[in-house]
């Protein structure tokens, strides 16, 4: 009964979103964990929802208790509760999105992962180990998903192969974890001849 009510209860605050606050909750679905502007506006936007709307949209759905906000770190984190969470995934599905969307999620992850390795070992590292033990759970999502893709499983090798985000890996969880993901994506066939860096690391 207490389940019936939540679905009710999110399925009457999805009525009364805008199309585009439907469209962006359905599409922040991909996240795990929670997310920043910049991560919503790379992976969200296109089709209705503008870049320029991820300032205004978050904001409707944060009045409506969809999304909340943390400001406690340098910057703004957002989040969905999983009941919320699992509602935008499953209109997502409907709509035929998720996989464009997971595509892009992970790209997203990729170069996150790309930027923080190049800035490794410099002034900023400690900055970026932040961030990535942060968003430890997309990195965990992105991967994944790469490793469910032969097609992508270069993409994954070079999240998992950066050193901020194999360091993160091997130390925030358990040793295996970072020879895990590593393993685990090549088991699918990575293309050899695609990022053979990736595959040496």
């Amino acid at each position: 009964m207490a389940q019936e009510r939540r679905l009710f209860d999110v399925d009457w605050s999805y009525d009364l979103c805008t199309e585009g606050e439907r469209l962006l909750w359905n599409r922040l679905s991909v996240f795990s964990g929670g997310f920043d502007l910049e991560a919503a506006e790379t992976v969200c936007t296109g089709e209705v929802v503008l870049r320029e709307d991820v300032l205004d949209l978050p904001a409707g759905l944060v009045d409506k208790s969809i999304v909340t906000v943390s400001s406690s770190g340098d910057r703004a984190r957002y989040s969905l509760l999983e009941t919320i969470r699992q509602c935008g995934r499953q209109r997502l599905r409907e709509e035929g999105g998720t996989a464009r969307l997971r595509v892009r999620h992970s790209e997203f992850y990729r170069m996150t992962a790309v930027r923080a390795g190049q800035a490794w070992c410099g002034p900023r590292e400690v900055d970026w180990l932040v961030r990535l033990r942060t968003d430890l759970p997309n990195l965990r999502t992105a991967l994944d998903y790469c490793a469910s893709r032969p097609d992508l499983a270069g993409d994954g090798l070079e999240i998992a192969g950066q050193p901020g985000p194999h360091t993160v890996l091997v130390f925030s969880s358990t040793l295996g974890e970072g020879r895990h993901w590593p393993e685990r994506l090549l088991a699918t066939g990575a293309p050899r001849r695609r990022r053979p860096r990736e595959r040496r690391r």
